[in-house]
């Protein structure tokens, strides 16, 4: 189990490593090789299993994870046995790379992965397909275009953070591979993440508009007068 949380008064989030033994969670680290514990009336001898447990802290070595004790003293009271940082020199790997590529691969491992509320990275991904409706809009015979998606049960127009993002950014260096994950900064924080291919042509669309000058780039909405 991999849980990946936010630290209060340090730079960076951290992942702390534990392993499940029977109905028993266990910290990584150095623990009795085995123990006895009393749980609803039943008594568990556990015995901890070296080899998978190194085995899975050598996992997280080779994504670019190090135990935090390395650097910091688990006496201060904020290092634990289970904590891991994510190094800065291991081949350019950041946290949105790891909550993009690697958890989903240690999740098809087996692996549970969990979030801390506090942990910063947050990508959502949409549950349903995306629509494009026009809508009315305030002002009189105008129309505005909207692009829904329903993400962690809510249903929301996502046009507002398009704009937004190709307003900061380069439009024609964000359209690349149709398999690429196209991550759209979301008004509260989230970042959401979708396949490029399943929004291209909009994306397209407004990336001309923009160059066209046909997109007021402070607007938070996309405007069509209606016939």
């Amino acid at each position: 189990r991999m849980a990946l949380a936010g630290t209060a008064g340090m730079e960076a989030p951290l992942a702390q490593l534990s392993f499940h033994y029977g109905p028993f969670l266990r910290p990584s680290g150095p623990q009795p090789t085995t123990e006895r514990n009393m749980r609803d009336g039943r008594l568990y001898r556990i015995a901890r299993d070296q080899s998978g447990e190194r085995a899975a802290a050598a996992q997280l070595s080779r994504i670019g994870f190090a135990p935090l004790n390395r650097v910091m003293s688990i006496y201060s009271g904020q290092a634990q046995p289970n904590d891991f940082f994510l190094q800065d020199n291991h081949g350019g790997i950041d946290w949105l790379s790891v909550v993009l590529a690697d958890v989903p691969a240690l999740r098809a491992l087996d692996w549970t992965v969990e979030y801390a509320p506090d942990f910063p990275v947050r990508v959502v991904q949409v549950e349903e397909d995306i629509n494009a409706e026009l809508h009315e809009g305030s002002g009189i015979d105008r129309l505005e275009l909207h692009v829904g998606v329903l993400v962690a049960g809510e249903r929301m127009n996502l046009m507002p953070a398009l704009v937004a993002l190709l307003a900061k950014r380069d439009g024609a260096a964000l359209i690349v591979d149709d398999d690429a994950q196209f991550l759209v900064p979301l008004l509260d924080g989230r970042l959401l993440s979708l396949p490029l291919g399943r929004i291209r042509p909009m994306v397209e669309a407004l990336v001309e508009l923009f160059a066209g000058g046909g997109i007021d780039s402070d607007a938070a909405q996309i405007d069509f007068l209606s016939p």
